[in-house]
């Protein structure tokens, strides 16, 4: 797993890019534990444009993502998942849970 953090008036983006999978557990863990400390942020995005697979496993650790910030309401939000993994999102209603952003 690979990713950039980008900052900007209290929205905290999450640049993933190619495959998420099972192995990146515990850096993503990391991830969420970065963001239950960051009071000032108003949105959190994982951006997915450049991941080109997930497996179970990763999916399941968005899902815990999601019941990790509760308190942020939608304002966790995935941008531009495609390809393959949108097609597993719609798949597993996963695009039903989540905030989507096409832009």
């Amino acid at each position: 797993m690979e990713f950039q953090v980008r900052e900007s008036a209290g929205e905290k983006a999450f640049i993933f890019s190619g495959r998420l999978t099972f192995t990146d557990q515990q850096e993503f863990v990391k991830v969420l534990e970065s963001l239950k400390g960051d009071m000032g942020m108003k949105r959190c995005i994982f951006d997915l444009e450049n991941v080109t697979f997930v497996d179970s496993a990763f999916l399941g650790l968005l899902v815990l993502a999601r019941h990790e910030t509760e308190g942020l309401g939608d304002r966790l939000a995935l941008r531009k998942p495609t390809g393959k993994v949108r097609k597993i999102m719609e798949a597993t209603k996963l695009d039903e849970l989540f905030t989507i952003i096409e832009h």
